[in-house]
């Protein structure tokens, strides 16, 4: 009776762990509304000033800030101005634009205004292997679950076996031409970070990008970033690590430049205990 009891409990749990994980990520789809040629005109609210390689690494940057709701890209100084203010002043800036971190209940907006669309949010997700440290599984719809941990040990990171080969890959539901990639490294150890290093980036098995790596210890709390070449258009996108060693890091978002972004597959859940992808 009482190991009976054990298991209905420990199953119980399972099933509240995975609905609040379902609920929690329901929020954390990033999609960033932009308005081209322009820029945020007041520095009043102005949360910090970085340089940025991109337009999508600048908008990563505000969506990892604890208080930024907008932010500024100038192209061609490469900087970007962070902002605490959802919808500062703006003035007319050629060669910039303004970024907004806009809601999942309000990305279906059509104000004319063009988005960066997370595509993998919830969709369908393979890899290599898995694996399994005492009950805590690195499978691979952890990647696309919308949690921001950076911590293996909160059960939201992705970790293969060790092989001469390791990939993951997310069936994205239709075909998109890809602006970029965003990966957020583990942070919880002082070196799982570099199990995120020499790795492929194809597109329906098409060259997009490359990452050599490691990142540098002072950056793993903000998202690597991999910019794809111009017109790279698909539907599966893989990541691929051809060294002898794990593949491991947490969330990945794959961004296309639209007027409207597509809905996630709902309802959803993350099997942790099988190769499965999710659904």
């Amino acid at each position: 009776m009482n190991r009976h009891f054990k298991l209905i409990k420990s199953t119980a749990f399972m099933v509240v762990f995975s609905l609040l994980r379902y609920v929690d990520s329901q929020s954390n789809a990033n999609i960033f509304e932009l308005e081209n040629g322009n820029r945020i005109a007041s520095n009043v609210t102005r949360v910090g000033i970085k340089q940025a390689t991109s337009d999508i690494s600048c908008a990563s940057s505000c969506s990892s800030h604890g208080t930024c709701c907008s932010a500024s890209y100038e192209i061609e100084t490469s900087t970007c101005f962070l902002d605490s203010c959802c919808y500062p002043v703006t003035e007319a800036f050629l060669d910039a634009l303004v970024i907004r971190t806009n809601s999942k209940k309000e990305m279906h907006s059509t104000n004319g205004n063009n988005r960066f669309c997370n595509l993998a949010y919830h969709r369908q997700t393979t890899q290599s292997s898995i694996y399994d440290n005492s009950g805590i599984y690195g499978s691979p719809c952890n990647a696309v679950d919308g949690l921001k941990s950076q911590d293996f040990y909160e059960g939201s990171c992705v970790h293969t076996q060790k092989e001469f080969v390791t990939w993951w890959e997310v069936d994205l539901g239709a075909k998109y031409t890809i602006k970029s990639v965003n990966v957020s490294v583990r942070a919880d150890h002082s070196s799982h970070y570099e199990r995120f290093s020499s790795v492929d980036v194809t597109v329906d098995a098409l060259y997009c990008g490359y990452y050599t790596g490691p990142p540098h210890l002072s950056e793993i709390n903000e998202p690597v970033t991999i910019t794809c070449s111009d017109g790279i258009t698909g539907r599966y996108l893989k990541l691929e690590r051809s060294v002898h060693d794990t593949f491991q890091f947490c969330e990945v978002e794959v961004f296309a430049n639209l007027t409207v972004c597509p809905d996630p597959p709902e309802p959803w859940t993350c099997r942790e205990l099988s190769h499965q992808p999710c659904v």
